[in-house]
């Protein structure tokens, strides 16, 4: 599956295998289950197979098997209740900076 994202990357007019840090590639595929089935059978397939996934027996001594993303919604959902979000200092500063720089035009 990575490789395919990576060539979907090509998509986007990207080096197949980009140089150091610089001539990565973004492409979002987005679209909505509603336009090939109806919603609700969607959320209960979904749902099914999220459950067959959590069941799954894990491989000997190893954690229990997860769906994807399903603790990053936890988590996610605790800071929204405790009102509160994660960056890094130096995100926090440049917010500070850009801030400082707006209260200053007229």
């Amino acid at each position: 599956m990575a490789i395919t994202v990576q060539l979907f990357g090509t998509m986007c007019n990207i080096a197949p295998i980009p140089k150091g840090m610089f001539g990565y590639s973004c492409l979002f595929v987005m679209m909505r289950a509603d336009l090939l089935m109806p919603a609700e059978e969607y959320k209960t397939n979904i749902t099914y197979y999220a459950a067959k996934v959590r069941k799954t027996r894990p491989v000997e001594g190893g954690p229990p098997v997860r769906v994807p993303y399903a603790r990053s919604i936890a988590e996610r959902r605790q800071k929204i209740k405790a009102d509160e979000v994660d960056i890094f200092d130096t995100v926090h500063e440049n917010f500070l900076e850009i801030a400082q720089s707006n209260s200053r035009r007229p």
